[in-house]
């Protein structure tokens, strides 16, 4: 099943009163007019309605699922910077503003130059999850069975489940947090029985996250869950996901709630696919597609299984300086939203932005990199690595390293950079503004000798004018005929 089908779900909501029971879903319909109310009998209309939720959803995320590749590479990095001279301009007399800690926060966030390394590998060792003795293993076997395609799709979709299982918790935090703004956006009367409805779905969810939000100064920052993560995925599927339907049906005019039901449908999906059954169950497929082809030690699923959960205690606790201090600046605007309207949109656009990040399409490494150079100039710049990328070159498709910047100065304006690399072959294009065009141009013979000096043979450099900003899927077209899709039924 592809993405644009995993909302093909019937089950209706159970009652509000119900979640607290731990009781399993039963096949009732859930009304948002009333949803106290639960009727004996379904009629033919209440069948049609709830059939064209799920219709909207499916039909929303068909047309959305390539959005994320199809914005700018700049995008996540303008919207902090617009974020970041709100919050120093101080538009409203807020309180965020003149607050030292938040003002301290968001100087710390840009790094000096010296510190770029360090930066880049903690981002990349946070971003980069498959490390570790269970995924040397995964690469031997992808070495011995290379051409044996049964193989690649079993280690995929364990890797892909792998990665939902480490961010699983995430995952639960985000629906909660995007369903909490879908209620910015409804009438009085939907809005208080929704409201009270997510009140009690994250009391079982989070039940602690009051005390945690007090220490971290974040929505849900830190909160454990109050229930085992199988559970979570079933409540969330047969309780909140046919009430979305139902939203997104009597909204339908709402573009920001249907592209928030998105994110929280895609989220939804990775806590049904990150369960540590659904680990398992992936170990356990790709044991059987190997006991076909080679006799496996008798210890070889457990022992995977064992080495994964490990892996993935690690990665839970790498650290991110940038991505942290972000995500509180985010936390402590959106929970100060009566102080500073427009930072508070501003902050919403940066999350959905940084969300869009996340998507199942996304699978290149990605850098947010605020730079504070010599003086007061900063430099907010994101960087996308392909590390297997192919480029069509001679007449055939050759494989290389490919480096995407996308940079936004506050003296030069956005600035982008394409960088490929293959073996001893190196090609260069800058994009710039106008006044930039000349200097760029004249350390063409500099930086040859540069590359020279390294090994390198410079095979093409350009330096143009910056007009359209170019997309993710311009410079890393690829992207597309790769199988990343989410596979799976709810």
């Amino acid at each position: 099943m592809n993405m644009a089908e995993i909302t093909k779900v019937t089950t209706p909501m159970i009652p509000r009163e119900n979640l607290g029971s731990h009781r399993p879903a039963t096949d009732q319909t859930f009304e948002l007019n009333n949803p106290n109310r639960v009727p004996t009998t379904r009629n033919e209309n209440q069948v049609k309605d709830r059939d064209a939720g799920g219709q909207a959803l499916r039909d929303m995320l068909g047309r959305a699922a390539m959005a994320p590749l199809l914005r700018d590479g700049a995008e996540t990095v303008q919207q902090l910077q617009k974020m970041v001279s709100m919050l120093q301009m101080g538009i409203s007399t807020s309180e965020i503003v003149n607050m030292d800690p938040m003002r301290e926060l968001v100087r710390s966030l840009f790094v000096a130059p010296d510190r770029l390394a360090d930066v880049l590998l903690e981002q990349d060792g946070a971003a980069s999850l498959f490390k570790g003795e269970a995924f040397n293993v995964l690469r031997d076997i992808l070495g011995r069975f290379e051409n044996n395609p049964n193989v690649k799709q079993s280690i995929a979709s364990l890797l892909k489940t792998f990665e939902f299982n480490v961010n699983l918790d995430n995952s639960i935090k985000t629906i909660l947090f995007q369903c909490e703004n879908l209620l910015d956006y409804m009438f009085s009367q939907d809005r208080k029985q929704f409201g009270s409805y997510l009140d009690n779905l994250a009391n079982m969810l989070l039940p602690n996250r009051d005390a945690e939000e007090q220490k971290q100064d974040a929505p849900y920052a830190g909160s454990r869950l109050g229930v085992e993560p199988k559970e979570a995925a079933a409540i969330l599927k047969n309780n909140l996901l046919p009430l979305l339907g139902e939203i997104v049906v009597k909204y339908y005019q709402s573009e920001s709630i249907r592209d928030m039901v998105m994110v929280v449908v895609h989220n939804l999906v990775r806590v049904d696919k990150g369960t540590p059954e659904a680990l398992r169950e992936a170990v356990t497929d790709l044991v059987d597609t190997l006991s076909r082809l080679a006799n496996l030690n008798e210890r070889f699923g457990d022992s995977l299984a064992e080495s994964l959960a490990r892996s993935a205690d690690q990665v839970k606790l790498a650290g991110n300086e940038v991505m942290e201090k972000i995500a509180t600046i985010i936390a402590n605007t959106l929970r100060h939203h009566e102080d500073n309207p427009n930072a508070m949109r501003q902050a919403e656009y940066l999350l959905m932005s940084m969300l869009q990040n996340q998507n199942s399409l996304m699978n290149i490494l990605h850098f947010i990199l605020p730079l504070n150079l010599s003086g007061d100039e900063r430099i907010y710049a994101e960087m996308y690595v392909d590390p297997d990328s192919e480029e069509s070159k001679n007449g055939k498709d050759e494989k290389g390293r490919k480096i995407f910047l996308a940079a936004e100065s506050e003296r030069h304006g956005p600035m982008e950079m394409c960088f490929w690399e293959n073996g001893e072959r190196v090609e260069l294009a800058i994009w710039c503004s106008q006044s930039l065009l000349e200097p760029l141009r004249a350390i063409k013979r500099p930086l040859n000798d540069v590359m020279l000096y390294h090994g390198y043979t410079m095979t093409a450099f350009s330096v143009e004018e910056l007009g359209k900003p170019h997309s993710i899927i311009q410079v890393f077209p690829k992207l597309l005929d790769r199988k990343v899709g989410i596979d799976v039924k709810i």
